[in-house]
């Protein structure tokens, strides 16, 4: 296994899993106007989601904001409830298909606080003119990926060896036109500027995996009870982040972020220390397997592509939504997207997940 590194913006290498998706998105046709068709999967994925996620009932949907996309395009939808954001969601081309790359629903967007971030890399990167020409002269194609060592995806998981998370920490829903699998209460804690350590992706999400573990099935974890929102007791949150930042090495060594093995190595090694000696750290670059071990309750973290480099959140579920496809449902760890994130399930990478052994 080649070792990943994960952090807010990073250049190293870019993989990408081919999903097969329940519902598939809108292909780039030649003889209907490009612009009709993204906002046409707008209208239809927003009156799917306001059906079904309750922050968006009664909501409506803003004018289309055009994004620069390198070879694509792409448009932001705001939507409202009343004079009050509740999110928004992008419509791009991902793979050759219209579709959308991310959707939050609750706050602002990236743009509202600076309208200059309208340079797009999906999911998640807004830039500046100026950031999005330094990602460009870097040298790094953001439009291309090469595949991981097939390695890790050949493993079969055994759910029996698995946390054995309670039921009523699962959730499932379904209709003819959305489908959702998500582990509940899960908490949200955020990267640095609000948590303590810059490029902390990785030791913020383990300490979102931690909470989750401590508050559900292994009690140890923490000598202290951790809260579910950072804000409810930061100290303590960032004490969590900043230890864990150790455990995995991050920002060491003269690397900026956390590679995908020593994060992997980090949080088993705090498990540990814990006295949980028999719960064991593994990475997976299988859809299916992240797909099982959701259904069997248990969050993972989970590394997503974000041309150029990765980022790590906390996996907490999956969703398929018709006209769209399969989305990833996380716990974002920016607190400019609070809430549940979605991003489209084609930007997964790889994801570290506790077992038994």
């Amino acid at each position: 296994m080649k070792k990943l590194f994960v952090k807010r913006m990073l250049v190293i290498f870019v993989s990408t899993v081919v999903l097969c998706l329940c519902f598939a998105g809108t292909g780039i046709g030649t003889g209907i106007d490009k612009a009709t068709q993204y906002d046409d999967l707008a209208q239809n994925y927003f009156s799917v989601m306001k059906d079904v996620k309750s922050e968006w009932n009664d909501s409506s949907l803003s004018a289309p904001v055009k994004l620069f996309v390198e070879n694509a395009n792409a448009y932001m939808y705001r939507v409202f409830k009343g004079n009050e954001q509740a999110g928004y969601f992008v419509v791009t081309d991902i793979n050759e298909e219209i579709t959308v790359s991310e959707s939050t629903f609750t706050g602002e967007d990236p743009l509202t606080a600076n309208a200059s971030k309208n340079y797009y890399i999906a999911p998640f990167g807004f830039y500046s003119q100026n950031e999005y020409a330094i990602i460009k002269d870097s040298g790094i194609d953001i439009q291309s990926s090469t595949g991981l060592s097939s390695e890790a995806s050949a493993t079969t998981i055994n759910t029996q060896l698995l946390i054995n998370v309670p039921y009523s920490y699962g959730y499932t829903m379904s209709s003819s036109y959305y489908s959702e699998v998500k582990v509940l209460n899960t908490p949200e804690y955020f990267n640095y500027d609000y948590g303590p350590i810059p490029d902390g992706c990785a030791p913020t999400s383990g300490a979102m995996l931690v909470s989750f573990y401590d508050n559900a099935v292994l009690s140890n974890l923490s000598s202290v009870t951790l809260p579910m929102k950072h804000s409810t007791n930061k100290p303590v949150v960032d004490n969590l982040i900043i230890s864990l930042a150790s455990y995995m090495g991050t920002n060491q060594n003269g690397i900026s972020g956390t590679t995908n093995i020593n994060a992997k190595t980090g949080i088993q090694s705090y498990f540990s220390s814990k006295g949980y000696v028999t719960c064991f750290a593994s990475i997976s670059t299988s859809y299916p397997e992240y797909s099982t071990v959701i259904l069997s309750r248990n969050p993972v973290m989970l590394i997503i592509n974000n041309n150029p480099g990765y980022h790590m959140v906390l996996g907490i579920g999956f969703s398929n939504v018709r006209y769209v496809g399969t989305m990833l449902i996380t716990r974002y760890n920016w607190t400019s997207r609070t809430g549940e994130y979605q991003v489209n399930a084609s930007l997964f990478n790889q994801f570290i997940y506790m077992s038994k052994i």
